[in-house]
């Protein structure tokens, strides 16, 4: 079975979303929900962004009814949610969870990127490679006793991914593709730990 295939099949009999209960099961609207976050995938979602994203056909596009879609791709294990940071810094943090796709296939599939047409926009194929690492990153730190969040604050700082283990050690990960990107990503971990309250959560990993 293909990652389309599959897809298709979850869509079709796997998701029952409440909200569509009346209508009985709609695979296309769920579809269209699917693909309204693989268009965002690795960003922090609210459920009014996803409802204004999606295309008004008739079909219930309710801030609870895109919560019943997340919470039903989330019970299938299609989505991971990779939460904020609990962290103690000088700026506000987001309060919002990141949302990656369990695997990076079901993004592509999900939008029925192939290979050529993926290669025709480099900034895309970063957020697949993102998708990628977090897949490996939450699949290690489970074997070890971390969880696996992220940092997005009101000043614009974000760090992709923060390991914390069970003792209370972490680390802070920039997730890049390309050479000419490290500067920039060791120049941001730099500033994060600076703002970081090391008295109360202790030194990040090197």
């Amino acid at each position: 079975m293909s990652v389309v295939d599959y897809i298709e099949e979850m869509t079709r009999a796997d998701i029952v979303v409440a909200g569509d209960r009346r209508r009985g099961r709609d695979p296309m609207r769920i579809r269209r929900r699917f693909m309204s976050i693989a268009r965002s995938t690795g960003a922090p979602h609210a459920a009014n962004t996803l409802a204004k994203d999606l295309p008004q056909d008739g079909a219930s596009t309710s801030d609870d009814t895109v919560r019943q879609c997340l919470e039903a791709l989330d019970t299938v294990m299609l989505i991971e949610r990779i939460p904020i940071w609990s962290t103690h810094i000088r700026s506000r943090a987001s309060t919002r969870s990141n949302i990656d796709f369990a695997d990076p296939s079901l993004t592509l599939a999900g939008l029925s990127l192939r290979h050529a047409q993926l290669l025709r926009y480099p900034g895309f194929v970063g957020i697949v490679f993102e998708n990628l690492v977090m897949r490996d990153l939450l699949e290690y730190a489970q074997h070890i006793g971390c969880t696996v969040s992220y940092h997005r604050d009101s000043n614009g700082m974000e760090v992709d991914a923060v390991p914390e283990h069970s003792n209370g050690t972490w680390a802070a990960i920039e997730i890049k593709l390309g050479p000419t990107t490290v500067d920039r990503a060791v120049s941001s971990l730099l500033r994060f730990e600076e703002l970081v309250d090391s008295d109360r959560k202790g030194n990040p990993l090197h």
